[in-house]
């Protein structure tokens, strides 16, 4: 992946972005990056930031539901939550917290997967 986002950036912008592939990909592919136009992208760059995206989101689930455990043991109301979260209503806070045990609890069942055909 790096060799194609070198492919993508002049050498100032790869050094700025090149570092942080899930910042740098949706960058190579919306904009006309080093004069070379649209992007069309390699299948195995595609798997590649398909599996960066899979493992970067579980990472910030775990986290957020760790993070939410804590304030409850804390004793942070769900009002308090909602507020931290940017939530309107505890409500609101509530189902996505159970939204995301649900989805820490499926991820491992689920990865991206790439058909390479002819």
């Amino acid at each position: 992946m790096d060799d194609w986002l070198r492919s993508r950036f002049t050498p100032e912008q790869h050094r700025l972005v090149g570092g942080m592939p899930l910042v740098a990909m949706p960058l190579s592919v919306e904009v006309e990056s080093a004069g070379v136009g649209r992007a069309w992208v390699p299948d195995d760059v595609i798997a590649g930031w398909a599996h960066m995206n899979f493992d970067a989101r579980r990472k910030v689930d775990q986290s957020d539901a760790s993070m939410i455990a804590l304030l409850i043991r804390q004793g942070w109301t769900w009002d308090d939550i909602a507020f931290l979260l940017g939530f309107e209503e505890e409500r609101e806070a509530q189902e996505w917290y159970a939204d995301l045990a649900v989805r820490l609890w499926k991820a491992p069942l689920r990865r991206p997967r790439l058909v390479f055909g002819d």
